[in-house]
């Protein structure tokens, strides 16, 4: 039914054919040609009845809430300003020509003024039909906009739009009339185009799709009711709302340094290329799976032992060998953790001797087949002891190929940011200086490459599936792994949460909260939450680290820099630090009374 059709049978009923949703007035008068545009009351025209009734279906308000309002709609600002009191900020060019009593106008030149405000200033930013005025660039304008919005606040615009491409010109030479006659108004620089505005608001605001569709929040009736007419039903147009609420975390782009890492010397001693055993390492960082893909190859060791290729002996562990015989002198004496096991054990740890032998007692048994070692554990050895354990095999003719699984730079300091937040670092170590204290220090590498030679070492970011990928890279060698049935990984633990990483830190520095025992540390990474995301401040500290690190496995391993790079996501600074520390207290103290006795 038309809006007329509308009117007509509610004057039968004996209701109101309309009612303005912001002033509830029922006589509506023609404006700009358009019948039925504008409020007789609170001179609202259908753009600014539209935006309201959509801010109230959105639950955007809430006392207090700061807003800035540029060319304040005279009907929109009164009720804002019974909502928002004197946090209610209208501004405009002009401040003169929306003078009010019941609210001040201040001057506010959106080209050159917007870098005086502080950031994250406000939780709701409006304007309409205001853009296009703009002697400036609008993209950058939008810029500055998102940083003065507040983390989880609301900004919602409206602006002409006529055909698919926006037409500007800013030459102040153009006069008046053909302004109005390419633009619409004398005073217009621009009429935006459908496309081209969506795709600028994406670039800016970085949401897929930012225009609001009325039908989507509003029944027919009710846009009725208001005036609204059918054309404004579905956009986009010139009555559209395009709306972006500033997320808490977004996603922070680090490129790689393009700086070329320097040239490795040649290994030494040569490897030998033909003759003797053949030997496969299997290596990776932490939580790249190792561990499991070496316990989905034991029960295919018989199989394998057809085809000459020995897994590593059950019952031993490899590190305990590996580091027994090629640890440095003073790492063993700090005692790693493979050697405090074997030393837990009768006969305690080998000596360097004894752990060579058993290493060399298993290739001796290969032949001239081929052994397969998986250990997550010789990611940790150092340059000497990888040219060590190198040296050892190749004076032993042994054929050794290394494969290495990584994890993306942005990745792996992100887990090693959660692991100290949980273990002990304080919110104040997230500031300047923390690009020293967190490198994952990919060039460790190196020392494989020269020890071993470029053409035996492979390496990988680890898979989302790293068995098919490991059954594919041994079919490169001739290898085939028989279909097994993979025994399900234990439950995953809750990931850790910012209200845990603040609760622990509560625990250990805050006084009267109880005592801090393991149990109730390990209840405490469980509390739920969203997973613990830094900072923007972080990353940006962290960026040159993550830049090296990215160009670095780049240049080196030819990984591409795009699938290296990625998106951090970030969390906003203020957002981060604002953590109640009343809901942190509220928490320890539940948490402790459920310790037993």
């Amino acid at each position: 039914m038309s809006t007329a059709g509308l009117a007509a049978t509610a004057v039968a009923l004996g209701e109101p054919a309309h009612r303005c949703p912001i002033c509830r007035a029922t006589e509506f008068i023609p404006f700009n040609g358009r019948e039925m545009a504008r409020c007789a009351q609170c001179k609202s025209v259908e753009r600014n009845r539209l935006l309201w009734m959509i801010m109230q279906k959105r639950g955007v308000f809430r006392p207090g809430m700061r807003v800035l309002h540029m060319a304040p709609e005279q009907g929109l600002a009164r009720r804002l300003v019974e909502l928002c009191g004197d946090r209610y900020h209208a501004c405009d060019l002009d401040p003169d020509r929306y003078r009010s009593r019941f609210m001040t106008v201040r001057a506010l030149d959106l080209c050159t003024d917007l870098q005086k405000l502080p950031s994250r200033a406000f939780d709701l930013i409006l304007h309409s039909h205001v853009m296009e005025h703009l002697p400036c660039s609008v993209e950058s304008v939008l810029g500055e906009l998102e940083r003065v919005l507040a983390p989880g606040g609301h900004h919602f615009l409206s602006v002409p739009i006529s055909g698919a491409h926006t037409r500007e010109d800013l030459d102040e030479s153009l006069t008046p009339e053909e302004r109005r006659h390419r633009f619409g108004q004398e005073d217009h620089m621009r009429i935006f185009g459908s496309v081209d505005l969506v795709a600028m608001l994406r670039r800016v605001w970085g949401v897929e799709d930012p225009l609001i569709e009325p039908l989507s929040l509003l029944t027919p009736d009710e846009l009725r009711l208001a005036a609204i007419p059918e054309a404004a039903w579905r956009g986009p147009g010139s009555h559209s709302v395009f709306h972006h609420q500033r997320p808490l975390r977004r996603p922070v782009r680090i490129a790689p340094n393009p700086v070329r890492p320097e040239p490795l010397p040649d290994p030494s001693p040569r490897k030998p290329k033909h003759g003797g055993p053949r030997l496969l390492l299997l290596m990776g960082m932490p939580r790249t799976g190792i561990p499991r893909l070496d316990r989905w190859l034991r029960p295919a060791a018989e199989a394998l032992a057809q085809q000459g290729v020995h897994h590593w002996p059950q019952g031993q562990d490899v590190m305990e060998v590996i580091f027994g015989g090629f640890g440095t002198p003073e790492r063993r004496a700090k005692g790693e953790a493979w050697l405090r096991r074997a030393e837990a054990r009768p006969g305690g740890a080998p000596t360097p001797k004894a752990a060579r032998a058993t290493l060399d007692a298993w290739i001796e048994s290969l032949g001239e087949g081929t052994g397969l070692l998986a250990a997550d554990g010789l990611w940790s050895l150092q340059a000497p002891e990888v040219a060590a354990l190198a040296n050892h095999l190749a004076a032993r003719r042994v054929r050794s190929t290394v494969l290495c699984w990584l994890r993306p730079p942005a990745e792996q300091i992100a887990t090693m940011l959660e692991d100290r937040l949980l273990r002990g670092l304080s919110l104040q170590e997230l500031g300047p200086g923390i690009e020293r204290a967190f490198q994952p220090s990919y060039k460790r590498l190196d020392a494989w490459l020269t020890g071993f030679g470029k053409e035996a070492v492979t390496v990988r970011l680890a898979p989302e599936e790293p068995l098919e990928a490991c059954r594919a890279m041994l079919s490169s060698f001739g290898i085939s792994v028989p279909d097994m049935p993979v025994r399900p990984p234990p439950p995953a633990e809750p990931p850790p949460s910012l209200p845990a990483a603040r609760a622990l830190l509560a625990l250990r520095e805050g006084p009267g909260i109880g005592q801090a025992t393991e149990a109730l540390r390990a209840r405490l990474r469980q509390v739920p939450g969203e997973p613990l995301v830094f900072p923007e401040l972080v990353w940006r500290l962290l960026e040159p680290v993550l830049a090296r690190e990215i160009g670095y496995l780049a240049d080196r391993f030819g990984l591409s820099p795009e699938s290296l790079r990625g998106d951090v996501t970030a969390m906003d600074d203020a957002a981060f630090l604002g953590w109640d520390a009343a809901a942190i207290r509220a928490l320890l103290l539940a948490v402790d009374a459920e310790q037993p006795g």
